[in-house]
Formats: structure tokens, C-alpha cells, sequence
């Protein structure tokens, strides 16, 4: 049933958000404009938004702008009803749970406390989806702009003495795309430079295309540090197409890709290994929590040497503990893109549904991993308490800790 639910995953969510727009809209007409909606329509009127929905997603994107912005307000609307209907859905069971605790209390309908619970709940409804369409705008007008340079200390044991204060720079989910241009993505190699990083990792999601691989892998190549530039492939990119993306890149850039490969680092990185590992999943959501590959590739690496998995899915850290990986570097979730912050814990987000490291730091058994926020996104240029994310990690000489994890932030 789940493989079920993921793999016509889209296809439902078209559904559903065809259901959230008619349901959004005609609550705000009845209930703020007051306007009257015949009983069919609450029938007729999601599957005509369906159809229109699924024509919008069936067709190339428009040429012109003004279509364009046309479409994509339209998306933004249609995306923002979502978090709406579940804004609607909330009050509603709540309104549910309290008119059944009257009931059992024995207060009768004409009682003023149910139309005054009644009342409270279309009032908390409104506000709910009104509410719901301010953080939306916020998320698209200014969240999705915001630029979070992380930085981190982690401790490695039997980290060469060359080897102590070594920054690495982790950039994760460039999305190579229709929401991200040139210019923009020339800005954040910039970022990247001033940090001055002596390696800089990049951990899947390259590409949405081939086409655009080819745009923008050039200004990728505009990332600079002396021990190199590394590169893993992620869902996106294997969707793209794993031997095209791979091709532009080794074409237009001097990134080195790791397709289920270990390298030892030069200079001052000497006797610290990096592995790559190809995108496995379940599906494009999930990955799979041991990876063939990976145990191969950790015999190619000295007995007691440090060394750094880059794997896009941070499903695989508990294998990369087990098999004496110092650091996991890994993207993919964005964080959920989306998030409602929480004191003291990570924020509550999608992501969580997809894996149990959906965002930030997790260390257990002298093994660190980070999960990068992305630079680009997916589906919709918006982002909520999940700026986009430049890493900078220094490793520093340590001990093997003891067990016992932490979540991240």
C-alpha cells in the first residue's frame, strides 16, 4: 500500500489540490463575500479545476512572460490551497471533538453555546486560510531568497595533523532549472569562494534536465579550492538521465564526479578519503538504508583513516557508521522546503515523512552527519523556515566519542 501511495503519489496530489482550491475558494465566497453556491457545483467544481490542473501540468512551460507569470501565480494559488484545506480540516475536527463533548454533556443545539461554537469555528476557518495565504507569500516572496551560510565543527578521530582546521564547503539540490537563473546561481559560487573552503563537495540533485545541465553546469564551474571540487548524482539527475548529466558535467566543468568511487584527497587532505556513491531509492521519495556498493568501497580505504561519504539520501548513515565513516554529507529532503518551527527540536516538516534525518546535524558513534538544506527548489520556488543552505564544515582532531545520537536543528 505505502509503494502504492508513493508511486502515484502525484497523481493523487493533483487530485487533492484540485479538491483544496474549490474548497478554499468557495468557503472564503460564502463565508466572507456571502455569496450563494448551488450543491452540484461542490461536485462539478473540483473536477473542472482537476481538469484544468492537469492540462497546466501536461504542457511545456510558456514562452511569453506574461503567461508565464500568469502560470505560475496560478501554481502558487493552487500550492497555498493545500496548506488551506488542511488549515479547514483542523478547525473542522476540532469543531467535531468540541460539539461532541456538548452533546455528551447533554447541551441541545438550540443551546447559544453551540452557535457560538459554531460561529467561532467559521471564524477560526477564515483566519486559518487567510493566515495560511500571509506565510504562503511570505515563503514565495521572501523565503525562498533567504541564504544560510551553516557553519560546523566536527570531530574527527585520527584526522592527520595537515589535516586539523581543513574547511570543507557542502552545497546540496542546485536544481538546475526553470527557477533558477544564471545569475543567481553565479551569486551563491560566488558566496561559496569567499568562504574560502579547501574542498568543496556538491551532494546530488545537479539538474531537472539535461537541457538545463547544459545552461548552467558552466557557471558551476566557477567553484574554486584547492584540494578540488566533488560532485554526486542525485533522483533528480538519474530522472534526467545519469549518463547525460554526467556528460555535460565532465563537458562544461572540472567537477569530479564520484559514481560509486573512493579518492584520496591531495595535499594537506592527504590520508583523508571521500566516497561518492550512486542514488538508490525506493522511490524518489525513500532511500534504502544499505547501499551494496558501500561496503566495497570502505575496504578501499586504510584501516583507521578517516574519510567522508557523500551519499544525496542520508539513509545510509547508519550503514557509513557501521563501516567506520567519519562524516556523512548528504541533501536531498531541502528540509522540507516547507517548516513550521518548534523550541528545542527540529522543525516540523514533509520531510519527515520521507526519513528520520529530514534536516541539519545527527552525530552517533563518532560518526557526523549533515543533511543540507539545498540551494535550489523543487515543485515551487517557496521556502519556510528553510533558507537555502551554503555549509561550512572545519574538522578538527579528536576522539571517537561514545554512542548516542542527537537531532538536528
Amino acid at each position: 500500500m505505502i509503494r502504492l501511495f508513493w508511486k502515484h503519489f502525484f497523481a493523487l496530489l493533483l487530485a487533492f489540490i484540485a479538491v483544496a482550491e474549490w474548497a478554499c475558494g468557495a468557503w472564503l465566497a460564502v463565508h466572507l463575500a456571502g455569496a450563494e453556491i448551488p450543491g452540484f457545483l461542490h461536485v462539478a467544481g473540483p473536477l473542472i479545476v482537476y481538469g484544468i490542473n492537469r492540462t497546466i501540468v501536461r504542457r511545456p512551460l510558456p514562452e511569453a512572460p506574461l503567461a508565464l507569470q500568469l502560470r505560475r501565480a496560478y501554481t502558487a494559488v493552487a500550492f497555498t490551497s493545500v496548506f488551506g484545506l488542511i488549515a479547514l480540516l483542523l478547525v473542522g475536527l476540532g469543531w467535531t471533538v468540541a460539539r461532541a463533548g456538548l452533546y455528551v454533556a447533554g447541551v441541545q443545539a438550540a443551546h447559544p453555546a453551540v452557535g457560538l461554537l459554531g460561529e467561532g469555528a467559521r471564524v477560526a476557518a477564515s483566519t486559518g486560510i487567510l493566515g495560511v495565504a500571509g506565510a504562503m507569500a511570505y515563503a514565495y516572496a521572501r523565503g525562498a531568497s533567504r541564504l544560510w551560510v551553516n557553519r560546523l565543527e566536527v570531530d574527527v578521530a585520527d584526522l592527520p595533523a595537515s589535516g586539523e582546521g581543513l574547511l570543507i564547503a557542502q552545497i546540496s539540490d542546485v536544481h538546475a532549472g526553470a527557477f533558477l537563473s544564471p545569475d543567481l546561481l553565479a551569486d551563491y559560487v560566488t558566496r561559496v569562494n569567499q568562504l574560502g573552503p579547501d574542498l568543496i563537495v556538491i551532494t546530488g540533485d545537479l539538474a531537472d534536465s539535461a537541457e538545463w545541465a547544459g545552461r548552467l553546469f558552466p557557471v558551476l564551474d566557477g567553484l574554486e579550492a584547492p584540494l578540488g571540487v566533488y560532485a554526486i548524482l542525485g533522483n533528480h539527475d538519474r530522472a534526467a538521465g545519469e549518463a547525460a548529466i554526467a556528460a555535460a558535467l565532465e563537458r562544461t566543468t572540472s567537477i569530479r564526479l564520484l559514481l560509486d568511487e573512493v579518492v584520496e584527497l591531495p595535499g594537506a587532505g592527504k590520508g583523508i578519503f571521500v566516497a561518492g556513491v550512486r542514488d538508490r531509492g525506493r522511490d524518489w521519495a525513500r532511500g534504502v538504508r544499505r547501499c551494496p556498493a558501500l561496503p566495497a568501497l570502505a575496504e578501499q580505504i586504510p584501516a583507521g583513516a578517516p574519510w567522508i561519504l557523500l551519499s544525496h539520501r542520508p539513509d545510509l548513515f547508519d550503514q557509513a557508521r557501521a563501516l567506520g565513516a567519519s562524516l556523512v554529507l548528504a541533501g536531498h529532503t531541502h528540509g522540507g522546503q516547507l517548516a513550521i518551527p518548534l523550541p528545542g527540536a527540529t522543525p516540523l516538516n514533509l520531510a519527515r515523512f520521507m526519513t528520520r534525518y529530514s534536516r541539519g546535524t545527527y552525530r552517533s558513534g563518532g560518526c557526523t552527519l549533515h543533511v543540507n538544506l539545498g540551494l535550489g527548489v523543487t515543485g515551487q520556488p517557496a521556502r519556510l523556515a528553510t533558507p537555502r543552505e551554503i555549509t561550512l564544515i572545519r574538522l578538527r582532531a579528536a576522539a571517537r566519542p561514545g554512542e548516542g545520537a542527537r537531532a538536528g536543528t
